[in-house]
C-alpha cells in the first residue's frame, strides 16, 4: 500500500486544435527510409504561438521571427512561410555488431511558391526537370530538388535527394506509429516521428555507451554499477525491442501547452501486453477529498499486462536488496493501485509536508491489505529501523472505527540526513503517524492524526467531495488523454501558499506577489489505449503566467539573477490571432 512506499521514502504550432488533420501531407514528401521526422505543418502559425506564449511570459516575442532565421541561411525568397516545412535524418550505416559508422544524413522538405526563387538563393541553377540541383549554405554543398506539386527537397547527400520523387513515406509510417500516434501527429503544431524499426539499434547502442560513460566518470562501487547496469538494459531492451514506432508533438492553443508522446507496440509484447486496456487511476484519485494540496497523483496497477511487466524489473544484486518491507511486489500481492493527495501542512514547510497528506490503497480485499501492511510494519521493527504501534478499530471518525499506526523511524548514526529528511516529510513524529480504515474499494489512510481529514477522506471515498470533482481539476483534466493509468497534479496554488512565507522571510518581505485565487494545476499522464501508451505533460496559460509573474517578483526582490521589467513582451503584429 501507499504506507510502504512512504516508509520507503522516509529511510515538452496551430491555433486550430479542433482541426483535424491527416498526418501532415509534407510526410509522404520525406524518404522512405526516414529514422526520424520533424513536421511544422505551417511555420507562419508556429511563429505566432510561439510569440505568443514569449508575449504571455513577458519575454520580447520579436526575437522569434522565421524570416529572420531564414535569412541567416541566406534564404530571403522562393518560401511560403504559411506552408509545411519537415526536417528528416537518415540513419549512418552500421557494423556487424550494430555500432553506427559515420554521421546520420539529415535532410530538409519544405513547400515553395517559386523554385527558381529558391534555388537561387542557394546560388543554383535549375536544371532539367527531375533532377538534381547543387549550391551551397553557408560555404557547405547541398543538393535540392523540385519534387512538383510546389514541394522541394533539399540535403547534404546526393543520393538521399536523387531517390526522392513520388509520395509514400505516410503508408510505410501510420501502421509503425499506430492509431495514437497518428491521433497525436493529428492535432499536433509540431511533431517528431521516430521509425523505431529503423532506430533501434541505434537507441541500444547509445544507451549502453552512456552508462559507460558515466561508469567511468564517477566511478561507483560494483554492485551500484551492476545493479545500475541492469535496469538501463532491461528498460532499453524493453522500450526498443517492442516498440515499433514513436511521435512527440506540441501542441499550443487558447488554453495551454500540451506535450505528448505516444509509442506504439508489438500486441504480443511485455509493453504490448500493459497496454491492452484503459486504465483507472482517474477513478481511484476520485476517492480522496479535495482539499489544498501541493501534489495528487494515481497509480493503477491492476491489469495483468501491466503487474507482469513490473514482476519482471530485474532484482538488485544480492547483498543490496532493500529490506523486504519496502519492497513494492510485496505491495502488489493485496493491492492494485494507489493514489494520494500530498495536502498544503498549515505549519509550512518545516511542520512536515506530508501532515496532511492522505491516500487510497485499492484492494480486492481490504482487510488483507491491512494485515500485509502490519506484517511490513512489523519486519522494520524487526530489523531495528522504526518502533511501530498499531490499534486495531481504536479510534472512531465519521460514525467509523479506524485504527491507529504509527511508524517511527530510527537514526542512521551513520547517515543523519535521513533524520533530517525524515522530519521534513513527517515533522517531529519521526516517520509516519495516523489513521487507517476500509472503504468499498481498498483502504484509507492519512499520515498524521488528523480526523477531519480522515472524515473528509471517508465521504469522499462514496463519492461526495472528491478530488476530481474540483471544478479546475475537472477542466485541466479534460486536456488530457482518456483512460489514464497514472496522472499527476501539481498543485500550484498550494506550493505558492507554502514558499511565499519562506521567500518573504529570506527577502525581509520585500517579495511582493499578487496571486490569483485560482491557479489551475499543471498535469501529466500515462494512458494506454489503440496498442500504445500515450504520455502527456499539460501546462495551462494562467498557470505559466502565474509562474513567470512569480518568477519577476522573487528577481525584484534580489533573490533572482537578471530580470528586466516585468511585462516586456511584445504582441506579434497583424495575421493570426496567437494562442494565447
Amino acid at each position: 500500500m501507499m504506507l510502504r512506499s512512504l516508509v520507503c521514502a522516509a529511510a515538452v504550432v496551430t491555433m486550430a486544435a479542433g482541426t483535424v488533420r491527416a498526418v501532415p501531407a509534407i510526410v509522404d514528401r520525406v524518404p522512405e527510409g526516414a529514422m526520424v521526422v520533424i513536421t511544422v505543418p505551417s511555420a507562419e502559425n508556429l511563429e505566432k504561438d510561439l510569440q505568443g506564449v514569449a508575449t504571455l511570459l513577458g519575454l520580447p516575442s520579436a526575437a522569434i521571427n522565421i524570416d529572420s532565421l531564414l535569412a541567416q541561411a541566406g534564404i530571403t525568397g522562393g518560401l511560403t512561410k504559411k506552408g509545411a516545412v519537415a526536417a528528416f535524418v537518415m540513419p549512418p550505416k552500421m557494423d556487424n555488431e550494430g555500432n553506427p559508422q559515420g554521421e546520420p544524413v539529415t535532410g530538409v522538405v519544405a513547400q515553395t511558391s517559386d523554385y527558381a526563387a529558391f534555388a537561387k538563393n542557394l546560388g543554383a541553377t535549375p536544371g532539367a526537370a527531375g533532377g538534381v540541383d547543387s549550391g551551397k549554405v553557408q560555404d557547405q554543398d547541398v543538393f535540392l530538388k523540385n519534387l512538383g506539386d510546389g514541394f522541394v527537397a533539399m540535403a547534404a547527400d546526393k543520393a538521399v535527394v536523387e531517390g526522392l520523387g513520388k509520395p509514400g513515406a505516410i503508408a510505410k509510417l501510420k501502421p509503425l506509429i499506430g492509431k495514437a500516434g497518428d491521433k497525436l501527429a493529428d492535432k499536433a503544431d509540431l511533431s517528431i516521428i521516430v521509425n523505431m524499426e529503423i532506430a533501434r539499434p541505434l537507441v541500444k547502442s547509445g544507451v549502453m555507451a552512456g552508462i559507460g560513460e558515466m561508469a567511468d566518470q564517477a566511478p561507483l562501487p560494483a554492485e551500484q554499477l551492476e545493479a545500475i547496469e541492469g535496469m538501463a538494459k532491461w528498460f532499453t531492451d524493453l522500450t526498443a525491442d517492442d516498440t515499433t514506432g514513436v511521435v512527440m508533438g506540441l501542441t499550443i492553443d487558447n488554453l495551454g501547452v500540451s506535450l505528448d508522446m505516444t509509442g506504439n507496440f508489438k500486441p504480443d509484447s511485455r509493453l504490448g501486453k500493459a497496454a491492452a486496456g484503459p486504465g483507472k487511476a482517474t477513478s481511484m484519485l476520485g476517492k480522496l477529498p479535495a482539499i489544498p494540496y501541493l501534489a495528487a497523483f494515481s497509480l493503477d496497477y491492476s491489469s495483468a499486462g501491466l503487474r507482469a511487466l513490473l514482476e519482471s524489473m530485474p532484482k538488485p544484486p544480492a547483498g543490496t536488496e532493500a529490506p523486504a518491507a519496502m519492497d513494492f511486489r510485496e505491495a502488489m500481492k493485496t493491492s492494485q493501485g494507489q493514489a494520494m493527495v500530498v495536502g498544503v501542512s498549515p505549519a509550512g514547510i518545516m511542520g512536515g509536508l506530508l501532515t496532511r497528506s492522505v491516500a487510497f490503497t485499492a484492494a480486492t480485499d481490504p482487510a488483507a491489505s491491512i494485515a500485509a501492511t502490519r506484517q511490513a510494519m512489523q519486519k522494520l521493527a524487526d530489523a531495528d529501523m522504526a518502533v511501530t504501534e498499531f490499534k486495531d478499530g481504536s479510534v472512531e471518525v465519521g460514525g467509523q472505527k479506524v485504527s491507529e499506526y504509527k511508524v517511527q523511524m530510527k537514526p542512521d548514526p551513520d547517515n543523519p540526513m535521513v533524520a533530517q529528511a525524515t522530519t521534513m516529510m513527517f515533522g517531529l513524529s519521526g516517520g509516519p503517524t495516523g489513521y487507517l480504515a476500509t472503504t468499498d474499494g481498498g483502504v484509507i489512510n492519512t499520515y498524521a492524526k488528523a480526523s477531519d481529514l480522515m472524515e473528509a477522506a471517508l465521504k469522499s471515498s462514496k463519492g461526495q467531495g472528491g478530488f476530481m470533482q474540483d471544478k479546475v481539476v475537472a477542466q485541466v483534466a479534460e486536456q488530457l488523454p482518456a483512460g489514464r493509468a497514472a496522472e499527476v497534479f501539481i498543485g500550484v496554488r498550494g506550493i505558492m501558499d507554502t514558499v511565499t512565507p519562506l521567500l518573504a522571510m529570506v527577502a525581509g518581505g520585500n517579495v511582493k506577489m499578487d496571486l490569483p485565487e485560482t491557479i489551475p494545476p499543471i498535469a501529466a499522464a500515462i494512458s494506454p489505449a489503440d496498442g500504445g501508451m500515450t504520455a502527456t505533460i499539460y501546462l495551462p496559460a494562467p498557470t505559466l503566467k502565474t509562474i513567470a509573474d512569480v518568477s519577476r517578483a522573487i528577481q525584484s526582490a534580489g533573490l533572482g539573477d537578471g530580470g528586466g521589467p516585468a511585462g516586456g513582451g511584445q504582441a506579434p503584429a497583424g495575421g493570426k490571432k496567437p494562442g494565447f
